[in-house]
């Protein structure tokens, strides 16, 4: 924060207006100093042959100089002290003058000089106002008592606007953390986005991004302000070069940006960043106020993932509590469904049929029995999801019959939807180790998600397409549909239990169980959605290590 050094100076005696400018005033041959020369004066060390360089104005009548206040007190730009005569004639006396400034500036030091005790120094304390800005001094005047009188008053005056500047500061912090502690946050996004235009507004910042970054990609950006596309590629520069600096510092500079980290609770594979760009220095400077905001940001940030959790592992306790007693209690008759499958095909071998009419009948009779084992196989990995605990069942299977395996009951499913299917199956025949009803279960929670979407597009063709190939000891797994893009709100927390988006009003747990499958099989699930297509890649190992 600079000093405010700007003197105006009334007196209508011409003599005593250049008293005024050789104490005070820096000749060529004199050095411009600073706080230097106020620490020097505060320390009382003698012969200073350096003065400070004030900003000053003459006068020799109080109305004439009363519109130079107002106009500067108007640009934001008033004078931290005045000097000022009492007996100015024909004009405004120094009392009326000082009133009148008084009234305009309540922050402004008036001295009073004066040769003549015309007026009580308890009336002009009365009539002025703001003892503590108000001191009298007797002409004739030393130069020392001129020099002592600018140099602390004009401190004085720069040490209260910087506390009352610290104290706006605070009022502003409590409000913004008021704000964003009181506020309902549905996502984390939602918070960051609340966390950044508070960020952006306490340090007086025009424009700001945060960019949620994971391993050097960034993953979503949220802005403020006007963001070209130049400035977005910069960010994506800078974030890569930080995350090789491993800096991990409350806040820091970067290319005329300021920079602030935040950290994912429990989440160490994601960062979040947010860029300030043409921020208010001072604010910046001032790194106790800031830091309480920052922390408390982080806070926040952590308290909500904590409490976001707790209600997570609630809502799964229960769930798994109320899915196993169903469980239970329905697998007896469910099981019950094959049996009856069975008994029907004996009941068909007495009877006298067509091998076409057997084969169409032990078809339906087959799918029965992989409805039931689905069926059952669903309400299980809703119960492992919800213990957090799965167990695999691992075996050897040939590529070809998992291949197969999955193909019979996708076909069914896609038959009824009146969805055009596409294989591409680019892989030669060998042995993969999965648990493979798992496996199935998770490729199928995807498709049930692309055919929910498929079911609102219309009139156009309406696509899903798998793609299965092999590379570098894994199996690579991609499935296509042609719906609508995944939103860009949520795209963050399609694998987070109980997220759900669009009409399809299910339990939000298929895509969060098929992560817990993929990555139980050290294996990886990601996704890229736009305009024409969303896809799913899922990337197996072909050997599970011990």
């Amino acid at each position: 924060m600079i000093i405010n050094r700007k003197i105006l100076i009334i007196d209508d005696d011409e003599n005593i207006l250049r008293d005024y400018e050789s104490i005070l005033e820096i000749k060529e041959n004199e050095k411009d100093n600073d706080l230097d020369m106020i620490k020097d004066f505060l320390e009382m060390k003698p012969n200073q042959e350096n003065k400070i360089n004030y900003e000053i104005e003459y006068a020799s009548q109080g109305e004439e100089r009363y519109k130079k206040i107002l106009n500067a007190f108007n640009q934001g730009i008033p004078f931290a002290l005045v000097f000022l005569d009492m007996r100015m004639p024909p004009g405004w006396d120094g009392l009326k003058t000082a009133k009148k400034i008084r009234e305009l500036d309540t922050n402004i030091e008036i001295v009073i000089v004066t040769a003549f005790a015309d007026v009580p120094r308890s009336e002009l304390v009365s009539e002025i106002g703001h003892v503590d800005k108000l001191l009298y001094l007797k002409k004739p005047f030393a130069p020392e008592e001129i020099e002592q009188l600018a140099l602390n008053l004009t401190y004085k005056y720069y040490l209260r606007e910087k506390n009352q500047q610290f104290n706006d500061s605070l009022k502003k912090l409590i409000k913004s953390l008021r704000e964003i502690k009181g506020g309902y946050h549905e996502s984390y996004i939602n918070i960051l986005n609340v966390i950044l235009h508070h960020v952006i507004s306490y340090i007086g910042a025009k424009k700001g991004i945060v960019a949620i970054v994971r391993q050097e990609n960034i993953e979503n950006i949220m802005t403020v302000g006007e963001i070209d596309q130049k400035m977005e590629y910069k960010i994506v520069e800078l974030v890569k070069e930080i995350e090789k600096k491993k800096i991990i510092d409350r806040y820091y500079k970067e290319d005329q940006m300021i920079i602030f980290p935040l950290r994912f609770y429990e989440d160490f594979s994601r960062e979040v960043f947010i860029f300030a760009m043409e921020a208010n220095e001072e604010v910046i400077n001032n790194n106790q106020i800031l830091s309480i905001l920052l922390e408390t940001a982080q806070d926040i940030f952590t308290n909500y993932s904590i409490q976001k959790r707790y209600l997570e592992n609630e809502k799964l306790a229960l769930l798994g509590m109320f899915t196993d007693n169903i469980l239970n209690e329905i697998k007896i008759p469910i099981d019950n469904l094959e049996k009856i499958s069975q008994d029907i095909c004996h009941e068909l071998d007495g009877l006298n049929l067509s091998e076409k009419d057997k084969k169409l009948f032990d078809k339906y009779l087959d799918r029965i029995v992989l409805s039931k084992n689905n069926m059952l196989n669903t309400i299980r990995s809703i119960v492992d999801f919800s213990t957090g605990n799965i167990q695999l069942t691992l075996e050897r299977v040939k590529i070809s019959d998992f291949m197969n395996r999955i193909t019979n009951e996708i076909n069914p499913i896609i038959n009824m939807e009146k969805i055009h299917f596409k294989k591409q199956f680019i892989i030669k025949d060998f042995d993969i180790e999965v648990d493979i009803d798992k496996v199935t279960r998770a490729l199928l929670n995807i498709v049930s998600n692309g055919i929910q979407v498929l079911r609102k597009k219309e009139q156009e063709e309406k696509r899903l397409t798998m793609k299965i190939n092999f590379s570098d000891k894994y199996l690579n797994i991609e499935i296509e549909n042609n719906g609508e893009k995944i939103p860009e709100n949520i795209r963050n927390e399609i694998f987070i239990p109980f997220k759900t988006y669009g009409e399809h009003k299910g339990t939000g747990l298929g895509l969060s169980i098929t992560k817990q499958i993929i990555e139980a099989h050290k294996g990886e699930l990601d996704f890229r959605s736009d305009d024409e297509k969303t896809v799913f890649f899922i990337r197996l190992p072909i050997k599970q290590d011990d």
